[in-house]
Formats: C-alpha cells, sequence, structure tokens
C-alpha cells in the first residue's frame, strides 16, 4: 500500500504541475485532491492517502511551489492560506499569460504517437549527425537515437560517437513519475547486452558499445517534480520537460501557439527523418 500511495502522491502532484487550470477558484487542498482522485481511484483508497499521506504531500507541493517561485519557472498554482502551509489553493492567472503554460498544453493536446516523433526532431536540433526514428510498435522503450562526434577525426586513433537514445512520455497516456527514469536506465542497459523482444537485425542502424559514450534522454509533456527530477540527475540521464521544449521549439511556432501548429512543425521536420522498419 505504501508504495501505491507514493506512486498516488506523484500522480496528484503531476496533475497540479500540468493539468490544473490557472484560473481555478479557491479551494481547500483536500477537496481539488478528491475530485481529481475520484476519477482513478476508489473512495477507500482516496480516503487512505488522505488520512496517512495528506500532511506529506502538503508539504511537497508547498516545495514545489517555493522552488517554482524561486526560480521563476511556470506554475498553475498558487498557495493562498495565510500561513503558506497549502491548506487553500487556486490558480494562478497571469497576463500576460504564461507562454510556457501555453506551450505544455499544446503539447498535451497533440497526439501521443506524434509526441514520440518529436524525440528524433530534439535529436536533430541537439546536432546529431544521423537520427533514426524507432517502430511505432516493439520499439524496445525507444523513440529515436541519433549520433554525435565528441572528438577530432584523427588518421590512427580510435575514436566512437556520442550515442544519443531519446524517450518520450506524453503525460495524458503516462503519468512521469521516478518509475519512467528507471525504465529508460533499463533499456539502456538492455539495448547495450542486444536483448531485446524483436529481430536484433530491425536495430542494426544501433550502436551501443560497453564503453562507448552514451547518453540518454528522457522527454515529456510533464513539468517534472523536484523528486524526479533529482532522480534523473543522479542517474546521469538529460530531461527536457515542457518548458525547456517551449525552449528548444518555441520559437519555431508561427502565430497562435496551440496542439494544431504544434503537430503541423512535427509534421515538417519529421519528415527528412528515416525510420527503421
Amino acid at each position: 500500500m505504501s508504495e501505491q500511495l507514493q506512486r498516488i502522491g506523484e500522480e496528484t502532484l503531476a496533475y497540479f504541475l500540468c493539468e490544473y487550470s490557472p484560473q481555478s477558484p479557491k479551494q481547500k487542498l483536500e477537496v481539488v485532491i478528491e475530485s481529481y482522485l475520484g476519477k482513478w481511484y476508489s473512495a477507500e483508497v482516496i480516503s487512505i492517502f488522505l488520512e496517512k499521506r495528506l500532511n506529506q504531500f502538503r508539504g511537497d507541493l508547498v516545495g514545489e511551489y517555493n522552488s517554482r517561485i524561486a526560480e521563476d519557472l511556470s506554475i498553475r498554482f498558487d498557495i493562498v492560506d495565510p500561513l503558506g502551509e497549502g491548506h487553500l489553493v487556486k490558480g494562478r492567472r497571469t497576463n500576460p499569460v504564461d507562454k510556457r503554460l501555453i506551450f505544455q498544453d499544446a503539447l498535451q493536446g497533440i497526439d501521443p504517437e506524434k509526441f514520440e516523433d518529436l524525440a528524433a526532431i530534439v535529436l536533430k536540433r541537439l546536432s546529431c549527425e544521423a537520427v533514426f526514428r524507432t517502430p511505432r510498435s516493439h520499439d524496445q522503450g525507444v523513440d529515436a537515437f541519433g549520433y554525435r562526434g565528441v572528438a577530432p577525426s584523427l588518421s590512427r586513433a580510435v575514436s566512437h560517437k556520442l550515442v544519443w537514445i531519446a524517450q518520450a512520455k506524453h503525460y495524458i497516456t503516462h503519468g512521469v513519475s521516478t518509475n519512467a527514469v528507471r525504465e529508460l536506465v533499463g533499456t539502456s542497459e538492455l539495448l547495450v547486452s542486444k536483448i531485446f523482444s524483436t529481430v536484433d537485425k530491425r536495430y542494426k542502424e544501433l550502436e551501443l558499445l560497453p564503453y562507448a559514450p552514451a547518453a540518454l534522454l528522457l522527454l515529456t509533456t510533464h513539468e517534472m517534480p523536484s523528486t524526479v527530477r533529482r532522480l534523473a540527475e543522479r542517474a546521469g540521464i538529460y530531461v527536457f520537460e515542457a518548458s525547456d521544449l517551449y525552449d528548444l521549439l518555441g520559437s519555431s511556432i508561427i502565430g497562435r501557439v496551440d496542439a494544431q501548429a504544434l503537430s503541423n512543425l512535427i509534421d515538417s521536420e519529421i519528415a527528412s527523418i528515416p525510420s527503421i522498419s
């Protein structure tokens, strides 16, 4: 049960960071939690969570709030009780509306499979010299991979290119938690060992050597809670959350930023990136 309660806490925190409407009126935190969790869990499970984890969750939420305010990161909610302890919350309305939140809403509005294409586009924008998309199904937990030189080309030197492995997690279908980080680490280990669930030759373009340099990249529509970010940092995984993707792609969208405009951008850039078959 404790593992389930931890997962529920991560999911609820993700809701406040990713879906909570900036237009929401002032409400008790417990009321917001009950309303959100009621879509997914029984009344009994919700009651246990509130009894055993509400105080801890309240502290986590206030911590995220204070951290994001201090670092000027995108945020959808305000803590509004007089002592700032998280008993009351409301939507954080800004004028003008934070463009990072608009971009995140657009990300969440695109098709999850199209978001997977974004992994390859990001690798290309990171100056990878060769980028490949993986099949929609049986992708071994990898949505794209690419290669980038990291050392000068010398006549007799033994050298290797940096291999980038990218996985995309669409928040609507995959609540990004610490499990996503662990999954990507496991995927890398299986790939190095060439343990595939499908035929090896399908991945002939992917060459991962035991001691050659490799970088793992997790892309998400999510704004990542600090607990997940700390795990990714300790594991050496690169993380691009919604606000990072805005910095990378936002200026390329002409006109109104919405799901359709973002889909059009993906369609235009993915056409030149080959897919393994």
